[in-house]
Order: structure tokens, then sequence, then C-alpha cells
């Protein structure tokens, strides 16, 4: 009984004498705050998120996923039933970086194709620096400025489908198109038609999104949709003229309800 209690009284000193004895304590955790988020859209099916490599979980159909993550590089890529989309390299330096994700039919024979697309850094510049990317940030406030410009002319619960923004960059009026239709599914007054039906349809009308596109047209593929409004639009000019003009056609009268032309 005395061996065991002396051998307490030992570690009992020993641990006294090293807590006061200045000894270097466990390296902490390192958390500065240093980090930013990255959301991440499903505009037409529900989609899982990687991002380095990690399921981060799934996306329901229409709705945001939101993911903090730390300064540096990280890797993103979104799936759907084993339909991988091409990976997106992102720096994060305390942004907020918005991408969208879809599902559509491409190729020769056609096959379905995962496409992930990046939006804008909602503290900074635009990320995109190759010769092909957008300048999303300028152009996403435009967008932005036309939902709010045509809404108000628009009634609530209508069919409507954003057909066409031509432009010179295929890849500007595209992104166009699918920041749009994103606003308008995330308001919760509108029915979209379905981007998979669109696009169907424009393939059968060998419509096509870079050449000026005539109001008619665009009111038939409306009227093969079932749509009671239709937007349309281009981007036109360079430098400091360049401009995004888009309207709202009723697809029953061909009328003009609303049209916006925003600066970008």
């Amino acid at each position: 009984m005395k061996k065991i209690l002396l051998l307490i009284l030992f570690f009992t000193a020993v641990f006294l004498f090293i807590s006061c004895s200045g000894a270097p304590a466990p390296a902490p955790v390192i958390n500065n705050g240093q980090s930013g988020s990255i959301t991440v859209m499903a505009t037409n099916y529900p989609f899982y998120v990687l991002i380095d490599g990690q399921n981060k979980g799934v996306i329901s159909l229409g709705k945001n996923g939101n993911f903090a993550v730390p300064n540096g590089k990280h890797y993103i890529v979104v799936t759907r039933k084993n339909i991988f989309s091409e990976g997106i390299e992102i720096n994060v330096n305390n942004y907020s970086h918005i991408f969208s994700a879809s599902l559509e039919k491409q190729g020769t024979p056609p096959k379905w194709v995962a496409i992930l697309s990046q939006g804008f850094r909602a503290s900074g510049s635009p990320s995109g620096t190759g010769s092909n990317s957008v300048k999303k940030s300028t152009i996403e406030t435009a967008v932005n400025n036309v939902f709010e410009d045509l809404s108000p002319s628009l009634t609530a619960k209508s069919k409507m489908a954003v057909v066409n923004i031509s432009s010179s960059n295929s890849s500007e009026g595209e992104f166009v198109c699918e920041e749009l239709t994103l606003l308008f599914v995330r308001a919760n007054k509108y029915s979209i038609v379905d981007r998979r039906s669109l696009d169907a349809i424009k393939k059968e009308q060998n419509f096509h999104m870079t050449g000026e596109v005539d109001d008619n047209s665009v009111v038939s593929i409306g009227q093969l949709l079932g749509a009671e409004v239709v937007i349309t639009g281009a981007i036109t000019g360079e430098g400091s003229t360049k401009r995004l003009r888009v309207k709202a056609l009723d697809v029953k009268t061909g009328q003009i309800r609303a049209m916006s032309s925003q600066s970008i």
C-alpha cells in the first residue's frame, strides 16, 4: 500500500514540475479566419459536389450548396449518375466563388454531359484569365439588373423560356442564358421550361446562338414549348459601347412585355 502511495506522489510531483517549468505547450490549430467559400447552384438536376476529391454531398434541383474552404487552390467537380464535369481549379483568397451545374446533351451521337460553369467572385475581379474567358463579374451585374427590369412586367406563375442571347462570343451568350434562368428559378414565381426541352426544340429548328435572331422565330419556339413568355436578346458593341439588351415577348401576341439595356 505504501509503495502505491509513493508512486502516486512521485508522478504527481513530476506532473507539477513539468507544468511549472515553462515546457512548450502543444502547437495550436491555426485558424486565422483566412478562408473563402464556394457556392454551386444545381440548375436542371440534383448534383453531387466534389472539392479536392472529397464528396461534399448532394445539391437539390434549383438549390444552392455553400461550402467554406481555406484560402489556397481548390479543384471543383460536379457529378450525376457517374457523369462527371470537367474540373475547375480556383484560387480562393477570402472570396466567394459561384458556380452553376447543369446536365446537357452534346455531340453526335448526342450524349449527356455534366457542365460546371464558373460565375463571379463576389468581392473581387473575375477569375477567368484566358482569351475565351467571360468577364462574369461585369456581366453578372448586368444580368441582375435585367432581371430586376423584366420581373415587374411578368405575371406570376407564367410559363417562361429563356431562349436566346445572341453574341459573337458563344460562351458569353450561354452564360447570360444560364444566369437569367437561375434568377427566374430562384424567384420561385414562374414556371421555367426545362433546358433539355428547349435544347431539343432549338436543335430541331436549327436555331443558333451566335447570329441575330428574328423575334418571330423566338416566338415560334415559345409556341412549340407551350410557353407564355420568351426571353431573348443580344450582346452588342465593343469596349465602352458594349451592351446587353434583353426583352420579354408575349408568345400569344408577339408583343414586347418588357425590355432592358445594360452596359457591360
